[in-house]
């Protein structure tokens, strides 16, 4: 199994933006992409998994959605599965940005 800190150890800056970017709704709920990503900040990768993918699979060009359905893949083990999700990210993140590159330098080191 790939470490996934080796793969995120460069997004703390980038983890605080997302997280901050996901309040919660004007009736007080809290948002659920923003409850999965902490299940995952927690290690709780399955948990995480359950929120988050069905989230992704419902907003392909959401690349913070799928960047972290894509990291709860690969903390469970599932690099193969994990593909899917890091593809839509390389799709829809502009070339340059931290989503971007973590996305491609997870295809360059995943390659085979």
């Amino acid at each position: 199994m790939r470490n996934v800190g080796a793969i995120t150890g460069s997004l703390w800056a980038l983890l605080l933006a997302v997280t901050l970017s996901f309040p919660g709704d004007s009736a007080g709920k809290a948002n659920p992409a923003k409850a999965g990503i902490d299940l995952y900040q927690k290690g709780s990768y399955d948990q995480a998994a359950k929120v988050l993918i069905p989230l992704a699979d419902k907003s392909p060009r959401a690349h913070s959605i799928n960047y972290y359905a894509a990291l709860c893949r690969i903390g469970l083990g599932d690099t193969e599965n994990a593909r899917k999700y890091m593809s839509r990210v390389l799709v829809s993140s502009e070339p340059g940005t931290a989503y971007y590159q973590q996305a491609l330098a997870f295809f360059l080191t995943n390659a085979g």
